[in-house]
């Protein structure tokens, strides 16, 4: 808008595209902290954000979880069906793991076949009761998808919140158990055990 030569067209339209400027701009922040498949948060989203719920946390000692999931047999499924029965898998996980936890708590695809959660808890028995949960959500998932089914593995760690907690070892931790469960089921199915006895 040059002065002393604005219409009421002229500032009609430069409002219109300051607007859609701005809509742009707020699509592509979204996008570059959305995963493209699930509408999931992604990696760069999770790490901020759950860096930002800490330091929120730090002085409350509120009772918090980390959830780290993968699918299991992945790569076998792209190998074996194709890339978009594949994808398919991935965006099934990420409905159960909806299902599973609440609207504010903060959810994420790392990448790959790899999720994670950050919630608040009550207590230290909310960890095998949200794992269950989750298996109970993928279950009915294969019910009515059994032609490709769903498997996940999942692991969770409990802490209070406080000064010194670091995200990166809390996600360690909740991987390692994750290890351990997958292993676990793995061990299960080697023995002729149905799916998911041993976690």
């Amino acid at each position: 808008l040059v002065k002393g030569r604005v219409t009421g067209d002229l500032l009609e339209r430069a409002i219109r595209y300051a607007r859609e400027r701005h809509r742009l701009l707020e699509r592509i922040s979204a996008l570059s902290l959305t995963d493209e498949l699930t509408g999931l948060h992604n990696r760069r989203a999770f790490m901020t954000m759950a860096d930002q719920r800490l330091q929120l946390l730090e002085r409350s000692g509120a009772l918090v979880m980390v959830v780290f999931a993968d699918v299991d047999d992945l790569k076998w499924t792209n190998d074996t069906r194709g890339h978009e029965a594949g994808d398919a898998l991935i965006i099934a996980a990420a409905e159960a793991l909806r299902s599973t936890f609440r609207r504010t708590d903060l959810l994420a695809r790392l990448g790959g076949d790899e999720f994670v959660a950050l919630c608040e808890v009550s207590d230290e028995k909310a960890e095998e009761l949200l794992l269950e949960k989750l298996q109970q959500q993928i279950a009915e998932r294969n019910v009515q998808e059994p032609t490709v089914p769903l498997s996940m593995s999942a692991g969770a760690t409990s802490f209070r919140s406080g000064p010194g907690i670091r995200l990166q070892d809390l996600l360690a931790e909740a991987d390692l158990r994750m290890l351990d469960r997958k292993n676990q089921r793995r061990s299960s199915r080697s023995r002729g055990l149905p799916p998911g006895t041993a976690g």
